[in-house]
């Protein structure tokens, strides 16, 4: 046995070290097939696009490049007490991806794991989702925000991100927090906060327009023009298709998960004397394939699976006023108006959210910045009754209530800031919530930062996880009497998951031309979510049918320990050439308190333990560009994936100065590979499955033509 052991761990070194060899071959090959770079500065190269994005950034806009989500107010990274990144348009342009997950792939920390051909699981800092909700991809502890606007769902916990086809092109930057943002954005900001932030319509005047086409992604294309209404206002106007081809599954065979979906939009900017007023607004359609496994019916025969064509719909208006007293002190009032409509196999019914916040930061006696402010939002949603879901009652009223309260106190000026403060929260599913949190800013340089802190954050309780009831398989054989299936079904004395979180951090310029930034952490968890049978549990009849069901509800019997570290590097090799990488280590332990649920445990397993990436950009010639990216992803225990090595390249020509043409291959080292799975545990019995059939992520290639007038 021992030589066996030996044998199959020789053999995924060699099978690694290949992959290795694959990749530098691949890297190798991209800079020989081009011309070598001009190391001379010439002017007529520095005016290229592509080579203004790369070459002599002065190390003082590198220091100060803006991010807000730390404090809800313009500042730098370097000056941001958290486990922070940014994707500027130029890195999300040159990512080649076409949906916001592929981009979020860049960033350390961040698990990224594609389900199928319009679905993804997103988390930070482990508890990925794909054990929980119908499609195996929810991850409830990663708040994600567009342009302020909450895009996490109320109604399973987490984010669809088949429904966020964002404008990557009109996308300004994505700022990740990794780690508690709750005192400002409240709750399910728990391991982290995505907001992505678009363009203001000032910098997208003229015509845009985009086409492509692949193996993966059949047809795309978007455009937008953008246009001035007076002195200072200014607008745009966009829209966007995009038809995406099924995937595989894991016999190679196709998975009927294609998409089709368009969307439009618009922006609008005013800047007034000492206000500014943003209006946007976005209506989008369409119809995703979906394979669907064991969705269970009254007619039977059971298990079932079939391919149906869901269909998603909805849009948002959001309007932002700030006013400036001064340098040091503004006001803002947002409000918007959010609803989605889906019609699934299972899941069919609409959500209306409206929102409103209101902020003001000021400078108090000198030394302190003081943000504060208040907001109000109220969810209706209504849901109709299938076979294998319901909700009880089908339609529901909810508010949520906030202040916060947060002072940036300056110790020792430039040098040294104690940041203090609180979000109290009161919510229908969770009562009130305090959710404090104390950073510690040092920065003995403008190119050296050390900071920790210390949080509380608070996950609340969805709408599934109190009415829901969801068949989830069949438990005894049919008969006459109909059959008995075990459910998940909701409690309404579920709590909210807390977390305590312990973080240290630095970041910093080593030379000129190199970035470290390493984060560190070690989390605690209680109160976290356990499925159990009820004490006293009988079965319970299912309406208007002859079969009945054991209830399996949620508990909060479990808590858990995490810790690990986040490291990422960005070095200016010359003016030419740019290299980047980053690399993440997690470890999660869970224990439960009472009960038996190995389920709830497997969790644990579902976030890969190791994950790396470099991402190389170079300028060979004149109006060229090449990104190439290599990822390496750990496998997971509890679904029982391996891991995986792949790369991802692009080739971006400047025709002229208003057209470009790119080539992108993605996961260009396999012909595909497994990244979710449907089976999300192993019991006694059977296996437990998701709802939905899950994908393996193919290699593709696709071409993309962009004019810009």
């Amino acid at each position: 046995m021992g030589n066996n052991k030996m044998e199959n761990m020789r053999g995924h070194s060699n099978s690694l070290r290949g992959k290795l060899l694959r990749s530098s071959w691949l890297l190798l090959t991209f800079c020989l097939l081009l011309p070598a770079p001009n190391l001379v500065r010439s002017q007529s190269r520095m005016d290229s696009p592509n080579s203004r994005v790369l070459l002599d950034i002065p190390i003082e806009q590198l220091i100060d490049i803006e991010f807000v989500t730390v404090f809800k107010k313009p500042g730098s990274i370097m000056a941001s007490p958290a486990a922070v990144y940014s994707l500027n348009s130029d890195d999300i342009k040159h990512s080649g991806g076409t949906n916001l997950p592929d981009a979020l792939r860049m960033v350390p920390g961040l698990q990224v794991a594609q389900h199928s051909a319009n679905s993804w699981a997103v988390t930070a800092r482990g508890f990925s989702g794909m054990s929980r909700g119908l499609s195996g991809q929810f991850a409830n502890k990663l708040l994600v925000l567009s342009d302020g606007r909450s895009i996490y769902t109320p109604l399973f916990s987490g984010v669809s991100w088949e429904a966020q086809d964002f404008l990557l092109d009109d996308t300004e930057r994505i700022e990740v927090i990794r780690g508690p943002g709750a005192t400002l954005w409240g709750a399910n900001a728990v391991n982290g906060v995505i907001n992505i932030l678009s363009k203001d319509a000032k910098k997208t005047q003229g015509l845009l327009v985009t086409a492509g086409s692949g193996t993966e992604e059949r047809a795309f294309s978007h455009f937008r023009y953008g246009g001035r209404l007076s002195t200072n206002t200014f607008y745009r106007v966009y829209g966007k298709y995009l038809k995406l081809d099924d995937l595989v599954d894991k016999t190679g065979a196709g998975n009927s998960d294609q998409s089709d979906l368009v969307r439009g939009g618009f922006r609008l900017d005013s800047d007034l004397a000492y206000s500014k007023v943003t209006v946007q607004g976005e209506l989008y359609n369409g119809q995703l394939n979906r394979s669907y496994n064991t969705i269970l019916s009254d007619n039977g025969p059971f298990p079932q699976r079939f391919t149906h064509e869901d269909k998603l719909r909805g849009g948002h208006l959001l309007t932002r006023v700030r006013h400036s007293f001064s340098n040091s002190s503004d006001v803002s009032v947002q409000a918007y108006f959010d609803r989605v409509e889906t019609d699934e196999a299972v899941v069919k019914g609409h959500i209306n959210t409206v929102d409103i916040e209101f902020s003001h930061r000021f400078d108090f006696r000198g030394g302190q910045e003081v943000i504060w402010g208040a907001g109000y939002r109220v969810v209706s949603d209504h849901f109709d009754s299938t076979f294998a879901f319901s909700l009880d009652p089908a339609e529901r009223t909810t508010t949520l209530a906030n202040a916060f309260f947060q002072d940036d106190i300056t110790i020792i000026a430039r040098h040294l800031n104690l940041v203090l403060g609180t979000k109290l929260e009161h919510s229908d599913y969770a009562g009130f919530e305090l959710q404090p949190n104390a950073r510690l800013l040092w920065t003995p340089s403008s190119t050296h930062t050390l900071w920790e802190a210390v949080s509380r954050a608070v996950r609340t309780p969805s709408r599934g996880e109190y009415d829901a009831r969801i068949l989830l398989q069949e438990v005894t054989t049919r008969s006459d009497d109909g059959s008995t299936f075990l459910a998940f079904t909701g409690n309404d004395r579920f709590n909210p998951e807390t977390l305590i979180a312990y973080e240290l951090g630095y970041r910093g310029w080593l030379t000129s031309k190199f970035m470290l930034d390493v984060a560190t952490f070690y989390n605690n968890y209680n109160s976290l979510r356990t499925d159990n049978l009820p004490p006293f549990f009988r079965n319970q009849p299912i309406a208007n049918s002859a079969h009945s069901f054991v209830a399996l509800m949620p508990t909060n019997n479990m808590e858990g320990r995490t810790y690990g570290i986040e490291v990422a590097t960005d070095w200016q090799v010359s003016r030419l050439w740019r290299l980047r990488a980053n690399y993440s280590y997690l470890q999660i332990n869970l224990d439960l308190t009472e009960g038996f649920d190995n389920f709830a445990k497997s969790i644990a397993g579902q976030s890969p333990q190791h994950q790396m990436m470099i991402n190389s950009s170079l300028i060979p010639a004149r109006h060229v560009r090449t990104d190439i990216r290599l990822r390496y992803v750990g496998g997971l225990s509890s679904p029982n994936l391996p891991h995986y090595f792949t790369a991802d390249a692009r080739l971006g020509f400047d025709i002229n100065r208003h057209v470009e043409l790119s080539l992108v291959g993605q996961n260009l080292l396999q012909s595909r590979h497994a990244e979710s799975s449907e089976v999300l545990f192993f019991n006694q019995d059977s296996p437990l499955v998701a709802r939905t059939i899950a994908s393996q992520v193919q290699r593709g290639v696709f071409s993309k033509l962009t004019w810009n007038f």
